[in-house]
């Protein structure tokens, strides 16, 4: 009897760059915002970094952010970023738009909860971890078996590349604070008949010339 082959697909999660409210600990969700100057340069030097990959396929989230930290990698690759809601941000609701101290002060109980059991947290008016876990499980479910033997760039957000991470490694959704992902990241997972690998999480070397000008951050 032959033997059954196996096939491999490799997905590199690329978190976007550097935004306003990343810089002055917004809460962002589905603020539409740009990257700044300084995310611009993360985002290419991410963009040169997977260069010496092939990429077969490149997924964004729809939000402008992701598309052009897309459109960065894109660049140095023979394809174009298709949108995929499945790597869409969370919905922080009241929270959008919010600074962190302000949050922290005045939502004192709801803040103290989203950093010590975030998988019990419902932001008002907008959703959950379970949410974005749904989004992230239904996308791998329609993407692994068509890149099966393909590289494919998921560029995402913080919560949904850390859902991405959590889901690959069958975490739940309380291990969310125990996954780093900065500003312009990289991470990998690899795709078998077996499930996930993970390869590498929250890669930044391609950063560290940037130096004291810019730290990336999980923010």
């Amino acid at each position: 009897m032959a033997e059954k082959e196996i096939t491999v697909g490799l997905f590199i999660l690329v978190r976007h760059g550097q935004t306003a409210g990343n810089r002055d600990k917004i809460y962002r969700g589905r603020w539409d915002l740009p990257l700044d100057e300084d995310g611009l340069d993360q985002v290419e030097r991410a963009g040169r970094a997977l260069g010496s990959l092939h990429l077969d396929a490149i997924y964004t989230s729809p939000l402008l952010r992701t598309r052009q930290t897309a459109e960065a990698v894109a660049r140095h690759q023979a394809v174009e970023p298709v949108v995929e809601e499945g790597l869409l941000d969370i919905d922080y609701g009241q929270w959008t738009r919010q600074p962190d101290e302000r949050i922290a002060r005045e939502q004192a109980r709801l803040y103290r909860l989203w950093h010590a059991r975030p998988q019990e947290v419902v932001f008002p008016r907008g959703e959950g971890l379970a949410q974005v876990r749904r989004r992230v499980e239904d996308m791998f479910v329609r993407l692994a078996p068509r890149h099966a033997t393909e590289t494919v760039a998921l560029v995402g957000h913080r919560v949904s590349v850390k859902m991405m991470l959590l889901v690959a490694l069958g975490l739940d959704d309380s291990a969310f604070w125990k996954v780093q992902v900065d500003t312009a990241s990289l991470s990998a997972l690899r795709h078998h008949d077996d499930g996930w690998q993970l390869l590498f999480a929250n890669e930044t070397c391609h950063l560290k010339e940037l130096g004291e000008r810019l730290r990336p951050v999980d923010f």
